[in-house]
């Protein structure tokens, strides 16, 4: 009687703890995948500072860095449409607003920023145009509790380097500061802190494929569509990687002539973050991963990539922000 009461609970604590862990959302079963198994970690536990830059070829990091310590960033590429990004790991509250003109003068409360229209800038989303709206605007860019609102304008943005000048959004401890930017890597990195250059991308920028990263986007996953802040996959925008995805099918299931029929995408967040759905918003919320394999075409080379797994149970509490994935070479 005793062994059948212990036998019991075992199986409901296992039911349980299956219950929070969810894995694959469909009938696919990929225990018995012949492909390695890649974990990585975004570091939940420290608000999701890992910037992770991932190499398809290698299956190896090739850095990860601190995706905390910069707040804007500076295209290295005169040719680039997004000559300028916000740090987009500080999460939804990280956004800027501008007056569309260049009166450096005129500071602002907060309760003023707070009633202007939120733009949004990073390099991915189409609809993220802060900086286009001008070049040399005056920008007030907040960061929610990360660090005091800031207003910023760029003086001069050469090919080699940027001066620009910052202060709080009342005018206060103004700065300027002119930095060179880095050709080897696809963005120059500074704190608003101090206007300093940050260590972030490896310094050869055809060295990885995807950086993988917590990043702020518009997701429609909850009852009213927002920006939210997401772990995900963001290609390296100095190659031209293509994605497409075959829905209910395992890697060990697609055959070379499928390949050839596929849709493939270049939009930098193909690969991106909805392979994972959660059940509610927030760090605790459980995670489900759908039964999709993608397909990578990056330096000439093919490579299929499935999802397993979002969340890890460390001391019996679940974390998320270990994206687990097989990964076959074609």
């Amino acid at each position: 009687m005793l062994n059948k009461r212990y036998n019991s609970i075992i199986i409901l604590f296992f039911f349980v703890l299956s219950s929070c862990m969810k894995e694959i959302d469909g009938p696919l079963d990929i225990q018995l995948s012949p492909y390695p198994k890649i974990e990585l970690n975004l570091d939940q536990a420290n608000r999701y500072k890992a910037k992770i830059y991932y190499n398809l070829s290698t299956k190896s990091i090739v850095k990860t860095s601190d995706n905390l310590a910069w707040h804007i960033a500076f295209s290295s590429n005169p040719n680039s449409n997004s000559k300028v990004i916000m740090n987009y790991a500080f999460g939804q509250l990280t956004w800027g607003a501008t007056l569309d003109d260049t009166v450096w003068s005129r500071n602002m409360t907060q309760d003023q920023l707070f009633n202007q229209v939120k733009i949004y800038a990073n390099h991915y989303d189409s609809f993220a145009n802060l900086f286009s709206r001008g070049l040399n605007n005056v920008y007030y860019l907040n960061y929610g509790a990360n660090l005091s609102s800031k207003k910023l304008q760029i003086i001069n943005y050469t090919s080699t380097e940027v001066t620009f000048r910052f202060a709080n959004i009342d005018g206060s401890s103004e700065q300027t500061k002119t930095v060179s930017l880095n050709p080897n890597t696809n963005f120059t990195y500074v704190s608003l802190i101090d206007g300093s250059t940050q260590d972030i991308e490896p310094e050869d920028k055809m060295s990885w494929d995807f950086e993988v990263t917590r990043f702020t986007t518009f997701v429609t996953d909850f009852s009213q569509p927002q920006m939210y802040g997401v772990g995900g996959f963001i290609a390296n925008p100095s190659k031209a990687i293509q994605v497409a995805k075959i829905e209910s099918r395992n890697l060990e299931d697609i055959s070379g002539s499928l390949l050839l029929n596929l849709v493939y995408s270049s939009r930098l967040t193909e690969l991106g973050h909805d392979w994972k759905k959660f059940s509610n918003g927030g760090d605790d919320g459980f995670y489900t991963i759908f039964p999709r394999s993608y397909i990578v075409q990056s330096d000439g080379k093919t490579y299929g990539l499935q999802f397993i797994s979002y969340s890890k149970s460390i001391d019996g509490k679940p974390f998320n922000g270990y994206p687990l994935f097989l990964q076959r070479d074609f």
